[in-house]
Formats: C-alpha cells, structure tokens, sequence
C-alpha cells in the first residue's frame, strides 16, 4: 500500500495540468482522493460580494466541500 502526502504551491494558470496529470492519475489506480485547496485571491479593483456568494460559495455548496476557514478583508 502506497500514500501520498504531498503540499504544494500552484500559481497563476494552472488547473487543467494538476487534474490531468496528478488527480486522474492517481484516481485511476483506485486511490480514494481527499483534496485541500487554500485560495488566495487578490484584485486591485476587489472582488464583488456577489461573485464571492453567488459564484464562489454556491459551488462550494454544490460539491459538498468542508469551508476549514474563510476570510474576508
């Protein structure tokens, strides 16, 4: 039995590579993932409210996922 315990720091463009080369991989071996995703998320003009509910938190929602901790400034 083999596992995988591994931190990491993606910046910038990054999703379609880490899915295809590290999550599907690994979930055609049959692993049984748990991902922890830590989003950081910067604008000089700021982040509407609406997007941060409406689009953030709803699908947040929708999959399930465990909010650990969420800040707002």
């Amino acid at each position: 039995m083999t596992n995988l315990d591994r931190d990491v720091i993606l910046e910038g463009d990054f999703w379609p590579k880490p899915v295809r080369g590290v999550l599907l991989p690994l979930q055609g071996e049959g692993a049984t993932l748990r991902v922890e995703l830590c989003v950081e998320a910067e604008s000089a003009q700021g982040i509407k409210s609406a997007t941060l509910e409406q689009k953030v938190m709803e699908t947040l929602r929708q999959i399930k996922a465990e909010v650990l901790e969420e800040r707002v400034e």
